[in-house]
C-alpha cells in the first residue's frame, strides 16, 4: 500500500497521545495511579521527542505514526502505531525495514521494546532479524542481531 510520511509538529500532540496511549493500554492493565503516571510520561515524551515523530498518511489521511531516535549510538524504534483498518498491509514492515537499512548504513545497533502479549509484533521483529536482548515482567527489549 502506498503511504507517505509527514514530520509531526506540536499541533499533532493529541493524535500522537491517542496513538501512544492506545499502544500501551492494548497490552497493559493499570491502576488509576499508574495511568496518571503514564499520562504524564506520554505528554512529556511527545513534547521532548516531537522532532522524531512522523505521521503516516494514506490518501492525505493520518492513519498512524512512528517515532525513532538515536540515543547512546543506538537507533531506538520507540513507536509504531497504525490504525486497525490499515494493519496487515505491509506499512509497518516497510517502515521497520527502512529503519533497519538506516541502522546498517550508519553501522549502529537498533533496539525496541515490545509487550510480551503482542505475539504478532514479536514474530514480525524476529523475522526481520531482531532477538530478545532483555526483558521485564511485561515487555521484551529486542535488538537487531549481527549489526
Amino acid at each position: 500500500m502506498n503511504y507517505e510520511l509527514k514530520k509531526a509538529v506540536l499541533n499533532n500532540k493529541n493524535i500522537l497521545y491517542n496513538y501512544k496511549i492506545s499502544n500501551i493500554l492494548d497490552y497493559n492493565r493499570m491502576s488509576v495511579f499508574e495511568k496518571e503516571k503514564v499520562n504524564n510520561y506520554i505528554i512529556n515524551f511527545i513534547i521532548d521527542y516531537i522532532n522524531d515523530y512522523k505521521l503516516i498518511l494514506v490518501n492525505s489521511k493520518i492513519i498512524g505514526c512512528y517515532c525513532s531516535y538515536i540515543k547512546d549510538n543506538i537507533i531506538f524504534l520507540d513507536e509504531i502505531y497504525i490504525e486497525k483498518e490499515y494493519r496487515n498491509l505491509g506499512i509497518g514492515t516497510c517502515l521497520i525495514k527502512k529503519e533497519i537499512k538506516n541502522a546498517k548504513v550508519k553501522k549502529m545497533n537498533m533496539e525496541l521494546w515490545v509487550y510480551k502479549e503482542n505475539e504478532k509484533a514479536i514474530n514480525l521483529y524476529k523475522r526481520l532479524g531482531f532477538v530478545v536482548a532483555n526483558e521485564t515482567g511485561t515487555r521484551y527489549l529486542m535488538r537487531l542481531k549481527d549489526n
